[in-house]
């Protein structure tokens, strides 16, 4: 087999040309996939607009489904090669359930097919496809006897959007076959369907739309987040988190409120009416994390802490009875919802660890603390800001206390 498959690429150009011919003819007598009754083979044609027909019934095509569902076997592409249903082909599926499997009663399909062209050489040994990624030979052969034109592509078709119709034993939908092969149709002669390669969905015209909004697209961590959205011809609608666990049902939201988020998150939203039954993807958010960090005082930036009125001074010298203002900024970690304390290795006169902050900023011709009549020592002072189990702090400040008879440096 995988000498007859290193043969069959053709450049994807020339691919388009040599395919017009044939499609032509095929699309007059053939309409989607089907399973034969009375029979576990699957026949017919799956159409492609980039890589042409898909074949279920050439004779070397092999694709059955078992009692239980599971497909098997090979269907045949001429500008491909084989597209590959078995299981052993399919063990490191980028996500979800590898091996394909109808649902005859939900009438869903799920998992996997690939085309073994993909993982050529490197990945192949000879009967199956090892590895998940592209072979080191996968593409377009440029003409017979020459190297293919490496496009890093892997195979992978996923089967999630194909459905199956238990009453006339025929397949329906779309499988997404990523940058050469693209939407793959199982109802090659359906109409008036449009396929959204960002998110991955073909819907027909008849379809529910929605828009889903997130009105600020980054939060600090441990915030909430807000979203709205709307959606027309929907007659069910189910906002849901990036694990699938379902967080509204409603078909317009005015305004949704997240639960407190620490990680970037996607939202997205699924819609069905009685042409579509099936709940389908058609509007997604994504939220991103800001982190409340200071910037260090007077690196492009006033947050933080400093003494004297000087945004530079994070460090002095001075004796006992010298007048010491402090001041600060911490208004990014407080309009975030943090509350703020000072803190000290120790007890600093006025500036004693755990009191609250209750200005976001001291203006620096009116400090809000003066230490006075400080011991000799070294004292190091800073504000810790907390929300919930987050936290941050400011830069370190640092205060040398002499001896009165000791002149400062």
């Amino acid at each position: 087999m995988k000498q007859l498959i290193k043969h069959v690429f053709v450049l994807l150009s020339a691919l388009i040309i040599v395919g017009v011919s044939g499609v032509l003819l095929q699309k007059e007598k053939i309409s989607g996939v089907e399973a034969q009754v009375g029979s576990n083979k699957i026949s017919g044609y799956a159409w492609s607009d980039t890589i042409g027909w898909v074949s279920f019934s050439d004779p070397k095509s092999t694709v059955m489904i078992a009692t239980d569902g599971t497909l098997s076997g090979y269907a045949w592409s001429d500008n491909i090669g084989w597209v590959s249903f078995n299981s052993a082909d399919l063990a490191n599926c980028p996500s979800g359930t590898c091996t394909p499997k109808v649902n005859t009663s939900a009438g869903t399909v799920s998992g996997w097919a690939r085309a073994t062209a993909g993982c050529q050489d490197s990945i192949w040994n000879g009967t199956n496809c090892t590895g998940a990624g592209a072979g080191n030979l996968n593409g377009i052969y440029s003409g017979a006897g020459t190297p293919p034109l490496n496009t890093n592509w892997d195979g992978w078709i996923n089967l999630n959007q194909v459905t199956y119709n238990s009453s006339n034993e025929s397949f329906t939908g779309y499988g997404w076959g990523s940058d050469v092969v693209g939407w793959l149709a199982f109802n090659a002669g359906a109409s008036g369907v449009s396929c959204d390669p960002t998110l991955q969905v073909c819907a027909s015209t008849n379809s529910p739309t929605c828009t889903l909004n997130a009105p600020a697209a980054s939060v600090p961590s441990g915030s909430t987040a807000n979203l709205n959205w709307n959606s027309s011809n929907a007659t069910s609608c189910a906002l849901k988190d990036g694990s699938g666990n379902t967080l509204s049902t409603l078909l317009t939201s005015p305004g949704f409120t997240t639960a407190n988020l620490t990680a970037a998150s996607t939202f997205n939203l699924y819609c069905s009416n009685a042409a579509v039954p099936t709940p389908t993807l058609c509007s997604a958010a994504t939220i991103s994390i800001t982190s409340s960090t200071f910037t260090s005082p007077g690196s492009g930036g006033s947050e933080g802490l400093w003494l004297k009125n000087n945004v530079f001074t994070t460090s002095i010298t001075a004796r006992p009875n010298s007048a010491i203002p402090v001041n600060w900024d911490v208004s990014t970690a407080m309009s975030d919802g943090y509350s703020c304390t000072e803190n000290a290795d120790h007890a600093a006169g006025l500036w004693t660890a755990g009191t609250p902050i209750t200005f976001a900023t001291s203006p620096n011709n009116s400090p809000k603390v003066t230490l006075r009549n400080l011991a000799t020592g070294i004292y190091n002072i800073w504000i810790d800001c907390t929300k919930s189990a987050l936290s941050t702090s400011t830069n370190r400040a640092t205060i040398t206390i002499l001896p009165s008879s000791i002149n400062e440096n």
